[in-house]
């Protein structure tokens, strides 16, 4: 899990670098995904380092706790869905950034 919460850092920090052809401002929906699946995989791996750090004895006590906290990282996972889902699906071409590209190149002879 720690291997996605690092991925999902290096994504976030690539999608909100403005450079000359992708604006982040243009594409809210793809900074949205890569921040609610870091949300979510940091919410499993916090949940995940606090079970592995309690004893035995003591997990009964806690158990509830990261329950909860998995289950708000679930709720994230699911909302980057949705947002993955509206990106493809209900968006139009403008909320992909590819507004100001071009689909077809024409070669000419001279």
């Amino acid at each position: 899990m720690n291997i996605l919460v690092i991925t999902e850092m290096l994504k976030i920090e690539k999608t909100l670098t403005n450079t000359k052809q992708y604006r982040v401002k243009n594409d809210i929906s793809n900074s949205m995904v890569e921040i609610t699946n870091f949300i979510g995989a940091l919410l499993y791996f916090t949940g995940n380092l606090i079970i592995i750090s309690y004893k035995d004895n003591e997990k009964d006590k806690i158990i509830f706790f990261v329950s909860v906290i998995n289950l708000i990282g679930t709720v994230f996972f699911v909302l980057s869905s949705f947002i993955l889902f509206y990106r493809y699906f209900l968006s139009g071409f403008d909320d992909l950034n590819v507004s100001q590209s071009s689909f077809m190149t024409i070669a000419y002879e001279i």
